[in-house]
């Protein structure tokens, strides 16, 4: 795919120093053939009029695929895609991660010129709140951004400490996103795997899941798998099952997190014992999303709503998958029969034989 026009068509070093002697910014967009928020970009972003005026004005534009020029972006420490690189005076200045659409891209460079980088943003805009949870996120993820893993690391581990006492509902983005972040840290910075082995073992050790609180457990177990993998996750499992099947099956996050850990590494028969009255857990299931599609929605949300009922009709379908597979990898296949024909009949349609399907797969088994 050919280059945006505002692009020029010369090598880095050549790009560098046309910077260097006009004063200008070098502005190194990375990009991949593959990496559909780059092609959006490329459509949108890099064709503004606005963004190619300030281009031409103030900067000099590259752009590099990463997977042609693999020596200089590695070099560069690219490490996903999109990353938009601004070097100023010919050093590396601030970078730019992720998918920016015009407005958002614009501003960053206008900001860069006057001397302010991203993580000057963010905080100053943490100055202005301390109380904004999702302010000190974005600051964690543009230190990171920036390479500045010494702070990232304090402050990240300072939002897994603190961000529910200020934030509840930023539960699920602790525990998928932010987690995710943090097992990026840790694999790549040794002091963020010391201060977050610390975190861990603050909790009790491995024998949280008797004495711990269903937070301390969840912790523990979600601590660990961004340290160590999973793998270290289901052993301490296996020696552990019985007490934490009986917790599990009246505290959902913990749950929650063993069925995780189980059907990843393929132990469905173990699945099925958190399912001691399937019938009931799938109505429970059903429930849920019944409750969704009854909702009323503010005006300004009402176009999200069909998104957000077919994601919890995906939420059902998969559960009431997980439940036919489990049991019939631990021989219940007369309860596995029943749940079968009541998925179907609470949600019938093409996409709930294919989840069925998959999940048996997964696990091994025939659907009867």
């Amino acid at each position: 795919m050919p280059h945006p026009s505002v692009f020029a068509s010369i090598g880095f070093p050549e790009a560098l120093a046309a910077a260097r002697d006009t004063g200008k910014l070098l502005v190194l967009d990375a990009t991949a053939s593959w990496c559909q928020p780059c092609q959006t970009m490329d459509r949108v972003t890099w064709v503004d009029p606005k963004v190619v005026a300030w281009l031409t004005e103030h900067a000099v534009a590259l752009q590099i695929d990463v997977d042609e020029q693999k020596d200089l972006a590695t070099s560069l420490s690219i490490r996903s895609m999109p990353t938009v690189i601004v070097f100023r005076a010919g050093v590396e200045f601030d970078r730019i991660v992720g998918m920016q659409g015009p407005a958002d891209l614009l501003a960053r460079l206008e900001a860069l010129q006057r001397g302010e980088t991203g993580v000057d943003q963010r905080r100053r805009a943490v100055a202005a709140n301390s109380s904004d949870m999702q302010a000190r996120y974005a600051l964690a993820r543009e230190l990171v951004s920036s390479g500045r893993l010494d702070e990232a690391t304090e402050e990240l581990a300072w939002l897994w400490q603190h961000v529910l006492e200020h934030a509840p509902p930023m539960i699920g983005v602790r525990g998928s996103f932010m987690l995710q972040e943090i097992a990026t840290l840790v694999a790549g910075h040794p002091p963020a795997r010391v201060r977050f082995t610390e975190l861990r073992d603050a909790l009790g050790g491995e024998d949280v899941a008797a004495t711990g609180k269903t937070g301390e457990v969840t912790d523990w177990m979600d601590l660990t798998t961004a340290l160590f993998g999973s793998r270290v996750v289901l052993d301490w499992l296996t020696c552990r099952m019985d007490a934490l099947v009986a917790r599990a099956l009246t505290e959902h996050a913990i749950h929650f997190r063993l069925v995780r850990v189980l059907t990843e590494h393929g132990r469905w028969a173990d699945v099925a014992l958190l399912f001691p009255d399937p019938a009931a857990a799938l109505h429970q299931a059903h429930g849920q999303l019944d409750a969704m599609s009854k909702r009323d929605f503010p005006k300004e949300l009402l176009p999200m709503r069909p998104r957000m009922l077919e994601a919890h009709e995906d939420i059902f379908r998969q559960q009431g998958a997980q439940i036919t597979a489990s049991l019939l990898a631990a021989h219940r296949d007369e309860e596995a029969r029943a749940v079968i024909a009541e998925v179907r009949r609470l949600l019938p349609g093409e996409k709930t034989e294919e989840a069925l399907a998959k999940c048996a797969r997964s696990a091994g088994v025939a659907l009867p």
